[in-house]
């Protein structure tokens, strides 16, 4: 099993332009899919969990191993209780990617309303990308490095992203499916959610009933 795939032409590329972004920064906090080095019995990775039913989470021909994400803040300002993304709902084998997006990866079509077709062919998503504490100027410069590699369109071309206020997250939309994984390696983030769609269904909405007099209702 492989936590990371390291034949990427294209994970060398994100990783030479992370370098560039934090020469002046502390590079001992960062672990990119080309510099991660993960023995199968390192405290912070375990085996995965296999769902019936749930397409497992790939890491090129291997199955990724699970990170176990007992992080230590430290002094980092959070917005959020300490270990919340280890009861995160939409994760039955419990590796931090939300397990609609995991179907994505392995071939399912994304629902995202304000999905396009991105560089790698496939239908964008529109995710949250939460992280153990509230995401820096670090954290943020290189989300949109990782993106920007896999051909994001960007705010400039109508895509969304915002650092939110009161969770320790950033929404963003239009974002390709083959950055999905660079993101998911990215340090400090703990969980990727797929956002929410939300379907209306009036066709077996409740029939209006009259509960006062009224010239409408009858």
């Amino acid at each position: 099993m492989m936590m990371l795939d390291q034949g990427s032409r294209k994970t060398h590329l994100i990783s030479l332009m992370l370098v560039a972004v934090f020469l002046v920064a502390d590079l001992g906090a960062i672990a990119t899919p080309s510099t991660a080095s993960i023995e199968g019995d390192s405290p912070e990775f375990a085996p995965p969990i296999l769902i019936e039913g749930l397409p497992p989470l790939m890491c090129g021909e291997e199955l990724c191993l699970r990170p176990t994400r007992d992080i230590d803040r430290g002094e980092r300002y959070s917005s959020e209780a300490e270990d919340w993304w280890q009861s995160y709902g939409p994760d039955l084998d419990w590796n931090g990617m939300d397990d609609r997006l995991q179907r994505v990866l392995a071939g399912a079509e994304s629902v995202s309303p304000t999905a396009i077709i991105g560089n790698d062919g496939k239908a964008t998503v529109a995710i949250v990308v939460d992280y153990a504490w509230h995401p820096t100027e670090s954290e943020i410069e290189t989300l949109r490095v990782i993106l920007n590699a896999h051909g994001w369109v960007g705010e400039e071309g109508g895509a969304w992203f915002q650092v939110l206020d009161d969770i320790d997250s950033i929404a963003l939309d239009k974002v390709p499916v083959s950055a999905l994984m660079d993101i998911y390696a990215s340090f400090g983030v703990v969980v990727i959610e797929m956002q929410n769609v939300m379907v209306p269904s009036n066709d077996i909405a409740a029939k209006a009933a009259r509960s006062r007099p009224s010239e409408v209702y009858t």
